[in-house]
């Protein structure tokens, strides 16, 4: 009886541990399709297989951080987060988990405590991301607008890893527009010329070179990058469809410049757009010297939403510069008022007078309704209303062709009414109503 009990036990812890291992043999096998779906890109996959393996194994640490990396790579950035937070708080000086956490902060917009982690990986392990470190605190010095400590951080990550940020393409854009940012235009089109070498057919690296050259004032030599940047990024778009749109002031405007014309209406940032200003019946836009922005005609005009739509983007607090001085901020719009309209592309109405602006982010609007007053702020010598239509963030917000509805052109006291139609450089228009 008592040998009959001892192989009984002998048995069960037999069937026990070959259970264990069974499911050790189980387990592990989750683990290793997890990580050779990780390898593959098959992030969902990787997905199940961790989930199924953690099951079992919810201590591993190790999984839990690449778990979280697959989360990031699905875009499930709560997930993402909130994985990664249990993890620091059990281990706090995980630099796996912070660099990550750091990459999901950036996802969530979150840069000042993205920025945070990157520092603290940084301090924990110097030499840690081989790179990368140095570049996520210059992309989060970047978002933030602090063009200095980008420019310094840029810089050290390519100093440590030149062979991989050489020919990474961002490294060239964020560097060139921080330089741009600080005034220092020379040094943001010798880097993007840089990226030139390696990206050659970049609509944006050309793009950034044209408005660098305008703003170092060789406007000349601009043309030639912004027309091949936006043949490249047109291309690449296909066929567009025109918006449609009214125009946006009451009474008589000129039209100064239209789509692909002079200096600033190029390449995909603004090669269909307008500027509009008022004149007399003799063609003058201002009274006396024109040296006060008050002489002219247009300065303190009503603007108007041409479309109705939601105000998603505001600036009011530009000085007006003074009419025909040299312009030496990087800001190109001054203030501005930027609509969503209901067909989901975006009217962009620039240079408007500081602290005229009428509407805030969020607010509706409707189609004739006053969103501010033209002004001479920003890129602008002389007061005159910028406008043009754009699509949305998602496609850099690239100008597209707009048609005028219902508008009359007149000439030498000849009226036209237009129904639809692109107003020309030198054209007279007006709405016929709203």
């Amino acid at each position: 009886m008592k040998r009959r009990l001892i192989l009984y036990i002998l048995a069960f812890l037999y069937t026990a541990i070959s259970l264990y291992y069974a499911s050790y043999a189980h387990a592990e096998g989750n683990l290793k399709k997890a990580y050779k779906l990780m390898q593959e890109k098959d992030w969902g996959g990787a997905e199940q297989k961790f989930l199924q393996y953690l099951k079992g194994r919810p201590e591993d640490m190790g999984a839990r951080n690449d778990l979280a990396y697959v989360y990031y790579n699905l875009g499930k950035y709560h997930e993402a987060l909130n994985l990664l937070n249990a993890i620091l708080k059990d281990s706090e000086e995980d630099v796996l988990a912070l660099f990550r956490r750091g990459l999901v902060f950036f996802k969530l917009e979150d840069y000042s405590r993205g920025l945070s982690d990157f520092q603290r990986v940084s301090i924990l392990s110097p030499q840690f991301g081989d790179g990368w470190t140095e570049f996520n605190m210059g992309a989060a010095y970047f978002r933030l607008g602090q063009w200095g400590e980008a420019i310094g951080w840029l810089q050290k990550a390519i100093r440590r890893n030149q062979r991989e940020f050489e020919n990474y393409i961002y490294y060239y854009l964020n560097i060139g527009y921080a330089f741009y940012k600080t005034g220092r235009y020379d040094e943001a089109v010798s880097v993007y010329k840089q990226g030139l070498m390696r990206f050659s057919e970049d609509e944006w690296l050309l793009e950034n070179i044209g408005w660098s050259l305008q703003k170092s004032g060789k406007k000349e030599e601009s043309i030639e990058y912004l027309t091949k940047a936006a043949e490249i990024g047109y291309k690449k778009l296909g066929s567009l469809k025109s918006a449609s749109v009214a125009l946006p002031f009451n009474g008589q405007w000129k039209v100064t410049h239209g789509n692909d014309e002079g200096y600033t209406h190029r390449g995909l940032g603004g090669r269909y757009s307008y500027d509009f200003i008022v004149v007399d019946e003799k063609g003058r836009s201002y009274s006396g010297s024109g040296k006060d922005n008050k002489d002219h005609f247009c300065f303190g005009r009503n603007m108007l939403a041409p479309v109705s739509g939601v105000v998603e983007g505001v600036e009011n607090t530009f000085p007006d510069n003074d009419p025909w001085k040299d312009i030496s901020t990087p800001e190109w719009w001054g203030n501005y008022v930027r609509i969503r309209g209901e067909d989901g592309f975006y009217s962009l109405l620039m240079h408007l007078r500081r602290g005229s602006v009428t509407v805030k982010e969020g607010q509706s609007v409707k189609k004739g309704d006053k969103i501010g007053e033209c002004g001479n702020s920003g890129n602008s010598k002389e007061p005159h209303l910028h406008f043009h239509i754009s699509f949305g963030e998602d496609k850099h917000w690239i100008t597209v062709p707009s048609e005028f509805e219902n508008y009359i052109i007149s000439n030498n006291g000849k009226d036209t009414a237009i129904k639809k139609g692109i107003p020309k450089k030198g054209e007279i228009v007006r709405q016929e109503e709203y």
